[in-house]
């Protein structure tokens, strides 16, 4: 009897340790996620160019509505993706040599940014944004 309270603890230990260690992998999953969309300091923005495909870049006006746009989107609905062409891009210098890269494609935007991990990582918007649309539709 006592053999196999032994061996159900054992289980019950072994089991209790992989549900922790999957939870504490999705969390992780998670709060990495959290990490890569994150907002703009309006007053770090050096210059604002746009481009079309593979066209050169035409420095714009900081527009500080497109800057709320991405700073208002939720950080938990995007997806990790890469993208190499874009039809439309929106490129923000920013203080201490960080590039964010807003990409247009197939009607879905990206984001390609220096800033959060060791060189560039991009991201999908994953629900999309209406006034991000909006702007590179108007372009």
């Amino acid at each position: 009897m006592k053999k196999y309270l032994y061996v159900f603890i054992v289980v019950l230990i072994i089991t209790i340790g992989f549900l922790l260690g999957k939870q504490y992998q999705e969390d992780q999953a998670f709060n990495d996620q959290l990490l890569l969309h994150q907002a703009i300091d309006i007053e770090d923005v050096i210059a604002m160019y746009y481009g079309r495909n593979d066209a050169e870049l035409t420095a714009i006006d900081t527009n500080e509505d497109i800057i709320n746009a991405f700073n208002g989107y939720p950080a938990n609905q995007i997806t990790v993706k890469n993208i190499d062409q874009a039809e439309t891009k929106l490129v923000i210098e920013l203080q201490e040599d960080i590039v964010i890269k807003i990409l247009y494609a197939d009607k879905k935007i990206y984001v390609k940014r220096n800033d959060v991990a060791e060189g560039e990582i991009c991201y999908e918007l994953i629900e999309g944004n209406e006034q991000l649309e909006a702007f590179f539709s108007n372009q």
